[in-house]
């Protein structure tokens, strides 16, 4: 039904948003007889990072939408191509962003407490073991 789809549609937008949106990371450390370090993100581009999840999830959603001819869609290669953008973006994003978190967890561990940033990144690698969940389900 539509509701299903938009529901669909909304849900791998968001998990592909998750996952994709890459923060800028500041960390300052002040050296005095207190040892002071902060850290702080922001995440620039993110109507971009919106938009392109929805179009690649509509991209991964079109076989469901659109019925192909049935000489097409006996070519198991074609079947793979629509969700092949939003799993690769994932997939290499996911990459990415998981080295760029332990690097972070790395320099902050020496100066500070990163139970935070190592909270965040069980919670990042809950949304990918979602996103697998999603790339299985197309």
């Amino acid at each position: 039904s539509g509701h299903h789809l938009v529901s669909e549609l909304l849900y791998g937008a968001g998990l592909l948003t998750a996952i994709t949106a890459a923060p800028d990371i500041l960390m300052q450390i002040r050296l005095n007889e207190y040892l002071v370090s902060s850290v702080t993100y922001s995440f620039p581009g993110m109507w971009f990072t919106v938009v392109r999840a929805m179009i690649f999830t509509a991209l991964a959603m079109s076989p469901m939408v659109v019925m192909l001819p049935e000489w097409l869609t006996s070519i198991r290669f074609l079947n793979l191509l629509p969700p092949a953008p939003w799993i690769l973006l994932c997939c290499l994003k996911f990459l990415k962003h998981i080295l760029m978190h332990l690097f972070t967890i790395g320099h902050m561990a020496q100066h500070d407490d990163a139970s935070g940033l190592i909270m965040a990144l069980i919670i990042y690698c809950i949304i990918f073991a979602l996103s697998i969940e999603m790339m299985l389900h197309w």
